[in-house]
């Protein structure tokens, strides 16, 4: 039987979440939306699983990108990585200025084949996804609504 924990190795978070930035920025920009990527470290290296963090982060900023889409109004969407050298906390956050989630419906999306309905892409698996790789990683999922608009998800921990 083959172990997740085959395939981890450290990888630098910041390059990784650039990286994604980079590839995804065309296809953003094509819809006239922005994409704006932040860290305030240059580099941060952990033992991680690297595709499927990607498939996390790009499901993430797909899904940004798609409900930005319904906003009515410019759309930027944030994605940042945050390490905090105190506490040994690191954070990576998507934020869209989409419509937001309902708050009696932000348990249930992160549920397979859930689906807020307002598009008719996808199949309800993108934020599924990304909660199984938390778990898988030991990370903290948590998705709110902007008090701006839109939805800030994160995903912290990523110890040593």
């Amino acid at each position: 039987m083959i172990k997740i924990e085959e395939f981890w190795q450290n990888a630098d978070l910041v390059e990784l979440c650039k990286t994604v930035c980079m590839d995804m920025a065309p296809a953003i920009y094509a819809d006239q939306q922005q994409l704006v990527f932040y860290s305030n470290i240059d580099s941060l290296c952990r033992h991680v699983e690297p595709i499927m963090l990607q498939t996390a982060l790009i499901n993430l900023i797909e899904n940004a990108h798609q409900y930005g889409k319904l906003s009515g109004k410019e759309n930027q969407i944030e994605v940042s990585i945050e390490h905090n050298p105190i506490s040994n906390l690191t954070v990576i956050s998507v934020e869209d200025r989409g419509p937001g989630i309902p708050e009696s419906q932000l348990e249930q999306v992160t549920q397979p084949h859930v689906s807020l309905k307002k598009l008719n892409v996808g199949n309800g698996l993108g934020l599924a996804i990304v909660k199984q790789v938390c778990e898988q990683h030991k990370l903290t999922f948590t998705i709110k609504n902007r008090s701006e608009g839109g939805i800030k998800v994160s995903l912290s921990g990523f110890p040593h």
